[in-house]
Order: structure tokens, then C-alpha cells, then sequence
């Protein structure tokens, strides 16, 4: 193994590393606000659409992502298929979600989850366009980007959340996290 494999490889390994720390740091300390913040009713119901959103979550990428990742010759035309259809799941995912929102509400039996849920569906979309960005990245070994992005994501949510709690959002503050 070459000397700047290996320095790319131990750069990459510790940014990794930091990522997930941060990650979980980051995370914790932000729940622990809203926890002080907000009511158990109020992240049952986020959790309630989460069970149901993260079933379809897998299906935007599909594994296309890794795909990139380990595919030796990667041409633009490639990461532009998948970005598509990514894009296009994404799309369909948010548009289906936004209209089973009512039916799952009124499987919960809680009205109040169906705007949540119709919100959160637009989740579909934005994860759509990030996923090649995140596997070009990977394949480049650019973890500290990937890291960074990361770590500013946690904070701008983590703090719109604990902004919004603190100003009487309620569940709203955990959605717009």
C-alpha cells in the first residue's frame, strides 16, 4: 500500500470517527433541551410518523449510492442516472406520504400527526439531493467535507429545534429539527 493511500486512509478513518462523535455528542445534548422543553406526548407523535417514514426511507437510493462508491470507472452520466432517480423516488415517496398522512393519523387515532406527517414527508425530497453528493464525496475520500456538513447540519437543526421549543412550538420544534 502506497504511503498516501494509507495517510488518505487513516485522514479518512479519524474524520469518520469525529463525524459519528459528533454525531452522538451533538444529538445528546440537543435532546436532552428538548426533553426539558417539550412533552412526551409531543415526540411520541414524531416518532409515530417516523416508524412509518423510515420503512420507505431505503427505497430512494436503493443502494445506487454504494454502487458509485465501489464501481471502479464512474462516468457523469452515471452519477447523473442515479441523482435522477433518486430525485424521482424522492418525489413519489413525498407525494404518496403526503397523501396516506390522514389514513395513518386516523390509524393512530391522533388528527394532529396528519400535518406532521405531510411536512415530514418533503424529507423524501431533500434526502434525494444529497445521496450522489454524499457518494461522490465517499468515493473522493473527503471525509472532513462530509464531517463538516454534518457537524453544521446537527447545529442549525439541533438549534432551530431548541429555538422553536423554547418559543412554544411544541412538536413543531422536532419536525423543523
Amino acid at each position: 500500500m502506497t504511503e498516501n493511500l494509507r495517510g488518505k486512509i487513516y485522514k479518512g478513518f479519524f474524520w469518520d470517527l469525529l463525524g459519528k462523535l459528533a454525531d452522538q455528542g451533538i444529538g445528546f445534548i440537543i435532546s436532552i433541551i428538548l426533553a426539558r422543553l417539550l412533552t412526551p406526548a409531543e415526540f411520541g407523535l414524531v416518532a409515530m410518523a417516523a416508524v412509518v417514514i423510515s420503512l420507505a426511507g431505503v427505497l430512494i437510493d436503493s443502494g445506487l449510492g454504494v454502487a458509485l462508491i465501489q464501481r471502479k470507472e464512474v462516468t457523469a452520466y452515471h452519477y447523473g442516472s442515479v441523482f435522477y432517480f433518486n430525485m424521482v423516488t424522492g418525489s413519489l415517496l413525498t407525494v404518496i406520504f403526503f397523501f396516506l398522512a390522514g389514513l395513518v393519523a386516523d390509524f393512530y387515532n391522533q388528527p394532529v400527526l396528519k400535518p406532521v406527517m405531510q411536512v415530514l414527508s418533503f424529507n423524501f425530497i431533500i434526502d434525494s439531493f444529497t445521496r450522489v453528493q454524499a457518494a461522490w464525496l465517499t468515493k473522493q475520500m473527503k471525509f472532513n467535507v462530509l464531517t463538516k456538513a454534518k457537524i453544521a447540519s446537527l447545529v442549525a437543526g439541533g438549534g432551530t429545534g431548541v429555538v422553536l421549543a423554547f418559543l412554544g412550538y411544541g412538536v413543531w420544534a422536532l419536525v423543523f429539527q
